[in-house]
């Protein structure tokens, strides 16, 4: 086998690498590369053909529709899994821990064509050196004399330290990838390797090294393509598309860090193997071996579980200690681009809270110990863990603290988001929050508290940590930047003043999204998705009538409507005037309160 690239001249082609390959080796080389060469699906359609249905209106963007996956794709994923089974197979279920198996020549072939192919592929990630050097070329000043001082790098520094060409996998790679990564992790083995080398970790003497290694070989080998392309993945995919690269990548992920949720439950005895049983019973009746008795499966928690996490799972946290930080500080600066509007609201802060719960206090104080005491008995699992990752390796001060910026603006971010949301509801809305019906529910703010508190937990926030104060004082995490909390002046429309402008100006103050004020009166705003249009401007003329009438309301500060109900005098509506009162029949043109109204008169014309 040879590589298919053209040769200019002879000489290039002597100097092309020779392979040699067996022929059972050769097709699984064929196998790994297939989804990648595979057709793509025609998106023309003849102009006969119906046009495609669009999805309802009212759906958020992270509305997903399951497709129907074509025949031909489940049958490569079920060959796949097959393929996982025999050339990795998992170790017994129960008994002593022996030590791993080793891997042999085709089952190592057959799992770094696949690192070859689906992970590393086109994508070349830069080293860490290279990536600081990057970082620190655009920071520097234009028109200086080429040297710059030496970069803090942190680790809420990540994020700008992958810096590479990404390429998104076709669907049926990222449904292999998914398969590969749950089959090497609910390895029955790693649980009871894990917890000898704990024992023999904790019985060391202090400072002395620990030789002992609780990977299995296939989850070593995985352990560098895997760090690399969640780290890409997450930086570049689009958090928009539900089920694409960026939700694999990190469900993934999440799999990986929580080994301690595989659990061993009793294998269902279906037709088929019951039917081979049977079949291998009055076959050879004296050599018929028994099914096994439990098989692994992964668990996959509720957001807002708690963590099975225990001491024993130490040395696993130590071998995999840069996935539990590089990948975190990623996705808590993509997080802020998740959509928190009313629509996709509760999924959004599901993916949140997915994270936040891997991390608890037993998890967190782990990780900062293995951070903090280099001499340990478990320092020597960390340092081949970065030998392993070799010139990948995180560098500089790796702190979870450092990311307590980055957490506070995605808290705001999403408190921002509800807080609007809540004011935005009528009375109705606001009945249905409160028995929780509807998108926005009372539940919600105590799930938010519950997001605070783990997220301090990671970033060690101040006491009295509040993520919007209510008060002048500032309970904000205080950074180089934060201003000491202080606002620009404004007058009492809410407008900047001059010295409110010269203060923004020269960065003496900042501004937050709660100081921007709603213009024009809200009795006049727009047709909302509850109300039936053509009653809206019949109601509010009504109520204008009623209010001048009544002397409540003048009549030359009422707005003036057009046929479709828009207002046309926009001046007059943004001069928003506070009234002691007025009567506003706006609630009669919701169509909840026409169907409250039909019932009522129906249930009254039952009894009458």
């Amino acid at each position: 086998l040879t590589s298919s690239s053209p040769a200019k001249n002879q000489q290039e082609t002597q100097d092309l690498a020779k392979i040699m390959l067996s022929m059972l080796e050769f097709y699984l080389f064929t196998f790994i590369r297939y989804p990648l060469d595979a057709p793509l699906p025609s998106t023309s359609r003849s102009p006969q053909a119906p046009p495609p249905a669009t999805p309802p209106m009212n759906r958020g963007i992270n509305h997903y529709q399951k497709p129907t996956i074509p025949y031909g794709e489940q049958v490569y994923l079920h060959l796949f899994r097959g393929y996982l089974k025999h050339f990795l197979p998992l170790g017994a279920a129960q008994g002593p821990f022996l030590g791993y198996s080793d891997i042999g020549r085709v089952s190592e072939l057959f799992l770094r064509i696949a690192i070859e192919f689906w992970f590393e592929g086109n994508c070349v990630v830069p080293s860490t050196t290279k990536a600081i050097e990057t970082v620190e070329k655009r920071l520097s000043r234009p028109g200086s004399a080429g040297t710059t001082s030496s970069l803090n790098v942190t680790l809420a520094m990540s994020y700008d330290l992958v810096e590479t060409k990404y390429d998104v996998l076709p669907v049926q790679v990222q449904r292999c990838l998914r398969s590969l990564v749950n089959h090497v992790v609910k390895n029955p083995e790693l649980p009871r390797a894990s917890q000898e080398y704990a024992e023999v970790s904790s019985m060391a003497t202090r400072g002395a090294a620990s030789p002992y290694w609780c990977l299995s070989p296939s989850m070593t080998v995985l352990q560098l393509p895997f760090y690399n392309y969640i780290r890409v993945t997450l930086r570049y995919a689009s958090v928009h598309v539900g089920k694409a690269s960026f939700a694999t990548a990190f469900d993934s992920w999440l799999v990986w860090l929580e080994p301690w949720n595989v659990e061993m439950r009793k294998k269902h005895v279906t037709l088929e193997s019951a039917k081979t049983m049977l079949t291998q019973s009055v076959s050879s009746p004296r050599t018929s071996q028994k099914p096994p008795e439990s098989t692994p499966v992964i668990v996959l928690p509720k957001p807002t579980s708690r963590s099975k996490y225990t001491q024993k799972w130490e040395p696993y946290i130590a071998a995999n200690l840069y996935l539990y930080l590089v990948p975190l500080a990623i996705f808590i600066r993509r997080s802020r681009e998740l959509d928190f509007s009313p629509k996709e609201f509760k999924q959004s802060l599901s993916m949140v809270q997915r994270v936040l719960r891997v991390y608890s206090p037993a998890v967190v104080r782990t990780i900062n110990s293995l951070l903090t005491d280099k001499t340990q008995p478990l320092s020597s699992t960390v340092a081949k863990h970065e030998w392993i990752l070799g010139q990948y390796a995180p560098t500089g001060t790796l702190s979870l603290e450092s990311c307590r910026d980055d957490m506070h603006n995605l808290l705001e971010e999403i408190y921002t988001t509800h807080m609007k949301s809540m004011r935005e509801l009528d009375f109705l809305d606001r009945l249905g929050a409160y028995l929780g019906v509807g998108d926005v529910t009372a539940k919600e703010e105590f799930e938010l508290k519950g997001l605070v508190e783990k997220a301090s937990v990671i970033v060690n926030f101040p006491s009295g940590y509040k993520v919007i104060p209510t008060d002048s004082s500032v309970t904000a995490p205080k950074s180089e930047t934060d201003m000491d909390g202080r606002v620009p002046e404004r007058d009492p429309a809410g407008f900047l003043t001059e010295r409110g402008k010269e203060e923004l100006i020269h960065g003496n103050v900042r501004c937050t999204p709660l100081d921007v004020l709603p213009l024009g009166d809200p009795m006049y705003s727009r047709v909302k998705s509850y109300e039936v249009s053509p009653l809206v401007p019949l109601t509010l003329k009504a109520s204008d009538w009623i209010n001048v009438k009544l002397g409540l309301v003048k009549e030359d500060a009422i707005p003036s409507f057009g046929a479709d109900g828009k207002t046309l005098e926009l001046e007059k509506e943004r001069q928003k005037e506070k009234y002691w009162f007025r009567i506003n029949l706006r609630f009669l043109a919701d169509y909840r309160t026409i169907i409250w109204i039909c019932f009522l008169s129906w249930i009254y014309q039952l009894f009458r």
